[in-house]
């Protein structure tokens, strides 16, 4: 099982660098079917939909039968599209993302980028159903993205943090939910 990590704007797979070491440290998933982590990356002069499908192509060429994802802020977006189209994930993880879009005054000119140009994919996402389990994380002290638009959806169980939204990519503790959620997919647990 392969994690598939998607950063957020202007941002590199190196944002989920502690996230990784931590997992990578507590060797629990030494001797499991884990074939580890695979950075998605982009930039922003690309458009939502052209990641996406390119990373949809690249879930669907990799050889296990199952992937994770995790995205973090616009990154976490692209997650949750794939989320909703690609049957090969098995769980989606979203990090301060903003599925009710972005205010100018906390994410300055990406904002109106996100907010205008993507509102047709934002929309997509926030009423598309889900094909797999989506584990949203929040940072309720977050500069960037507003608690309101990462709860936008009420089809969801957000697990709260109260940190910024970069602090919550060095938190030790979502390293631990990030772990546990790999774990559970790669040996999930029968129903009696």
């Amino acid at each position: 099982m392969k994690v598939f990590c998607i950063h957020g704007a202007f941002s590199t797979f190196r944002s989920f660098n502690y996230i990784i070491n931590v997992i990578d440290n507590r060797n629990n998933l030494k001797h499991s079917n884990f074939t580890g982590f695979m950075p998605i990356s982009y930039n922003m002069n690309e458009t939502l939909n052209n990641i996406t499908d390119r990373t949809f192509k690249e879930i669907n060429e990799c050889n296990d039968e199952k992937v994770i994802v995790i995205g973090h802020s616009l990154g976490g977006l692209i997650a949750a599209d794939l989320a909703q189209n690609c049957k090969k994930i098995s769980h989606c993880i979203t990090i301060s993302t903003p599925f009710g879009g972005v205010t100018p005054f906390h994410g300055g000119d990406i904002a109106t980028k996100i907010s205008f140009y993507y509102s047709n994919y934002l929309m997509k996402i926030r009423n598309t159903k889900f094909l797999c389990p989506v584990t949203p994380i929040i940072s309720s002290l977050d500069n960037v993205v507003s608690i309101s638009s990462q709860t936008v959806r009420s089809d969801l169980y957000y697990h709260e943090y109260p940190l910024n939204h970069f602090e919550i990519l060095l938190e030790y503790e979502i390293a631990l939910i990030i772990e546990n959620i790999i774990v559970n997919e790669i040996n999930p647990i029968k129903e009696l």
